[in-house]
């Protein structure tokens, strides 16, 4: 369920969570503009997502506002804490101004009699970051504010561990020789029972040839990672009855 709070500027976020289908509810929120429970690394986790038009992100740069007062209440509320940073801007690339984004209208962004420049915005942000961990996400408007959220909202929702995109960043460098053609020794290996391709790759480093592979111990098979006294076993039977290995 996800709180909003029922304050202008944060409450027409539910006439779009309902539309979708997510569960939702207003309230009144001391901090932030929207708020759930979800699954973390170590258990449950309140996620706390303030919502920011670029406007208001450039007064609060000005003023101080943001982080003298929200940012440490956000903070200690909420375990993990999310600023959405609503409008479209871009930047000059003459200049490095700041520039609202209204299509072929565009004009520097200001606050008072101060005009910003695209660093001024980006470093705000990057320190916040960097030095509070608080996460960033830019939407165009409310609606994909909006469907951020719910996102956002399912992502949590999912058991932690069921999470696999990052698990890439974990994994051993690729096998580069699957991308050539395999040797003779490489094919028989991934035929035997229990090799497989993957498995392949560590017979060939630690024999060699087919020969080697054919001479070699039970003992020597069960060396190899992955590869254990049942499985060397197995292996070692079946070199030597040459109709349990498949050569094509």
């Amino acid at each position: 369920m996800i709180a909003v709070d029922d304050r202008i500027g944060s409450a027409d976020l539910i006439g779009h969570l309902r539309h979708w289908g997510v569960p939702c509810e207003m309230t009144r929120l001391e901090f932030g503009d929207a708020c759930f429970t979800g699954n973390g690394r170590h258990g449950p986790v309140a996620v706390g997502i303030e919502v920011k038009k670029v406007h208001d992100a450039l007064s609060c740069m000005t003023d101080g506002r943001f982080a003298g007062h929200q940012l440490p209440g956000l903070v200690k509320t909420y375990d993990s804490v999310w600023v959405i940073l609503e409008g479209k801007f871009t930047v000059d690339f003459g200049t490095g101004l700041l520039l609202a984004d209204g299509g072929r209208r565009r004009g520097a962004m200001a606050h008072g009699i101060r005009r910003f420049m695209y660093r001024d915005l980006s470093n705000w942000q990057t320190s916040m970051e960097v030095c509070a961990n608080i996460r960033f996400r830019r939407t165009t408007d409310r609606v994909e504010t909006a469907r951020f959220l719910a996102d956002l909202h399912g992502w949590f929702g999912k058991p932690f561990g069921d999470h696999k995109a990052h698990l890439a960043l974990h994994t051993e460098a690729p096998d580069y020789a699957q991308f050539a053609r395999p040797s003779l020794a490489r094919m028989v290996a991934a035929q035997l029972p229990g090799v497989g391709y993957k498995k392949s790759l560590a017979v060939v480093q630690k024999f060699g040839t087919v020969v080697e592979m054919v001479n070699a111990s039970e003992n020597e098979w069960s060396e190899i990672d992955g590869i254990g006294d049942v499985l060397a076993n197995k292996i070692y039977n079946a070199l030597r009855d040459t109709r349990n290995v498949r050569t094509g």
